[in-house]
């Protein structure tokens, strides 16, 4: 016994001219469709790396402390180039410098985890929460880690007053 639902090929073949024949049409005004979706996806990510670069420069512009200077004032506090803190290598006289800077990005400035690892060379968000939990750990067992964040912090505040 057949349903409704069900339709033998004799009688699908007459209604195929029917369905089909729209087809074409839809099929050219799909491709024209997607040509524009394409043209307008390529405007967008051609223009979306200047407009992070204008807001970073807007939010630079009103902040009281840069990330930039934050670099600056730990590179000179320890002694190493600022190319070296941002850098993907990891000797130990960089390490703790970065884990410290990465720490005063996030406490001195209103930077995401994801606009801090973008500054420091395109590194995960993951690993920003991970040097902020390594030196709050620290700076509460080690006074002298405690002491250098202090310093750091008031230097860092006396540049932008100046």
């Amino acid at each position: 016994m057949k349903t409704d639902l069900e339709i033998t090929p004799e009688e699908l073949a007459p209604k195929l001219p029917r369905v089909m024949a729209p087809a074409p049409a839809r099929l050219g005004e799909l491709e024209s469709l997607l040509t524009e979706l394409r043209q307008i996806n390529h405007a967008v990510n051609s223009i979306l790396p200047r407009i992070h670069v204008a807001i970073n420069l807007a939010i630079d512009a009103v902040a009281d402390v840069k990330m930039s200077d934050i670099l600056e004032v730990t590179a000179r506090h320890f002694s190493v180039s600022a190319a070296d803190i941002l850098s993907k290598r990891r000797p130990a006289h960089t390490v703790r410098p970065r884990q410290i800077a990465m720490f005063l990005c996030k406490h001195m400035t209103l930077r995401s985890y994801s606009e801090i690892g973008l500054f420091f060379r395109d590194r995960d968000h993951s690993t920003i929460m991970h040097s902020l939990k390594v030196i709050e750990e620290l700076r509460t067992k080690d006074e002298k880690i405690a002491n250098v964040i202090d310093v750091l912090s008031k230097q860092i505040k006396d540049k932008r007053n100046v």
